[in-house]
């Protein structure tokens, strides 16, 4: 009988020990970098990412933001820098992302936009869009009927890569 429970004792310890899977996996910062280094590679492959939206338009037809991407979009730490800085559009205005709120996005990444800053010089900026977004702050998701498919993959959790 000790034998039993200690045998059915083990087996629960040992199923805990692996953490189930958690959804609405996302890149990581680093990985953000690595896309910008050589964004042409990356044009239209499927990206996930989670930060703090820094700003927000929303219009009938489209939400647009920017995102400071993080880790891990839990965390209140400001260790983000510029270069991880992402602008999203996701084609329905009917969303809940607000400035201050921390997002998770799925999309596809777009050609980069290239222009001249204040100062003159060159720069690009790198635009995903969406098709589907989980806002943290209101526990709300949002994503295209086209592709629910891959949403429900995207919230349980399930690995994909962008390559």
């Amino acid at each position: 009988m000790k034998k039993t429970l200690l045998v059915l004792m083990l087996s629960i310890v040992g199923g805990c020990m692996y953490p189930e899977p958690t959804g609405y996996q996302v890149f990581s910062v680093e990985r953000l970098r690595q896309i910008k280094a050589d964004p042409r590679r990356h044009i239209g492959k499927l990206c996930a990412f989670g930060g703090r939206v820094t700003e927000a338009e929303i219009t009938q037809d489209a939400t647009a933001f920017r995102i400071l991407v993080q880790d891990d979009v839990s965390s209140t730490a400001n260790d983000v820098s510029s270069d991880g800085s992402l602008f999203v559009v996701y084609p329905s205005g009917k969303t809940t992302v607000a400035a201050g709120h921390y997002v998770k996005v799925l999309g596809y990444l777009r050609e980069p936009s290239v222009g001249k800053n204040v100062f003159g010089a060159n720069v690009s900026s790198l635009t995903l869009d969406a098709v589907a977004v989980y806002d943290t702050f209101t526990r709300y998701s949002f994503r295209l009927s086209r592709d629910e498919e891959l949403f429900r993959k995207w919230k349980t959790g399930q690995p994909f890569a962008a390559d």
